[in-house]
């Protein structure tokens, strides 16, 4: 099972996680949903950038030495907000809806997003 990192401790969470090794983990084409496991040594966790809405996606599927960043835009054609996954060094780059992060073991094995992510912090 794996717990939600609220949004405050998103920038925090990246960071702790930067230099390890990033996988696009799971997708779902139905729900436009994509999983990116982000995995260190120095951690027993893993890391999962969980994006909705997915719309486009560029860069590899695994690469060394993440840089995940994420920021906010709104599309100056329709108005609407949207999210932005990219790690530049590697040219990386998701574009979505939203963006939910989770820890989790790094040794679970996600077949779906059927329960793919757990409580929120300070909430159990």
């Amino acid at each position: 099972m794996k717990t939600c990192v609220p949004e405050s401790e998103h920038h925090l969470a990246l960071q702790r996680w930067e230099g390890g090794q990033a996988k696009v983990w799971l997708y779902h084409v139905s729900l436009r949903r994509l999983a990116i496991r982000v995995q260190t040594a120095a951690h027993d966790e893993a890391l999962f950038l969980v994006a909705t809405g997915c719309e486009r996606i560029t860069g590899p599927f695994v690469w060394g030495n993440a840089c995940l960043r994420v920021s906010k835009g709104k599309d100056p054609a329709t108005g609407e907000g949207y999210c932005v996954i990219a790690d530049r060094a590697v040219g990386f780059e998701l574009r979505c809806s939203t963006v939910s992060l989770a820890t989790g073991s790094p040794y679970e094995v996600d077949a779906s997003f059927d329960d793919f992510l757990g409580v929120q912090r300070g909430t159990e």
